[in-house]
């Protein structure tokens, strides 16, 4: 017995096929997550044809019904939204910082803002759906060097080293010799449900063990500076 002859691939279908594809929020950055759809290139008319489809951005989802086999490709609207930018919503005081992850990041409050920035003149406000397409990642931590944090149920004034490092400043002198004869105008309180989001190292025992200004230098993205 003889195969079948003159046979050839299928590339065409009398009944749709349902194909998901599944998306990370690095791939999609710079898109509004729910205007996301299925496209395949037509060669003959040489652009881009949308095809029907469903968005879940819950799981990161793009469902799309076809009749053919062909390049296809997730798009969707321009958010004008770029890595490195602080964005908000109209309803909301919350600040987010846009990492090259794709994803927000919120600053707790106005004190660890401004460890970063010097005034709100840079923030864009956008839509809620375009706030929502990004996906909620890290708490932004204290910029290193700036500032000193101290919780209300703890005597202990510490230091802010790299991605979220508390180091516990010894003694007074050393706070002054470190920041200052202005250095308790430089302790921030901070809410104790906030305390687990940094990290305990070493104490700081003599002028040498750390430098301010050497800290702050070293760390000027936010990117580089979430918890590892």
């Amino acid at each position: 017995g003889g195969g079948a002859g003159g046979s050839a691939p299928v590339t065409t279908f009398e009944d749709q096929l349902t194909l998901t594809f599944t998306y990370s929020d690095a791939e999609v950055f710079g898109l509004n997550e729910e205007t996301l759809t299925v496209s395949y290139w037509s060669a003959e008319s040489n652009s881009w044809v949308e095809v029907l489809s469903t968005v879940d951005t819950v799981n990161n989802t793009v469902t799309a019904f076809v009749d053919h086999f062909t390049l296809f490709a997730i798009m969707g609207e321009q958010t004008g939204i770029v890595s490195g930018d602080l964005v908000k919503n109209s309803s909301s005081t919350a600040v987010y910082y846009i990492g090259t992850d794709g994803k927000r990041h919120v600053f707790m409050n106005d004190k660890v803002y401004y460890s970063w920035y010097s005034n709100f003149s840079s923030v864009k406000t956008v839509s809620d759906s375009v706030l929502a397409s990004y996906s909620l990642g890290d708490v932004v931590a204290y910029r290193p060097g700036v500032r000193m944090i101290k919780i209300t149920t703890d005597p202990r004034v510490y230091a802010v080293g790299a991605r979220g490092l508390l180091r516990w400043v010894m003694t007074e002198s050393l706070a002054q010799n470190l920041y200052g004869t202005d250095w308790n105008k430089k302790i921030d309180d901070m809410d104790d449900s906030f305390f687990f989001l940094y990290n305990i190292g070493d104490p700081i025992a003599t002028n040498d063990d750390y430098d301010p200004a050497v800290e702050t230098a070293a760390m000027t993205s936010i990117d580089d500076n979430f918890r590892l």
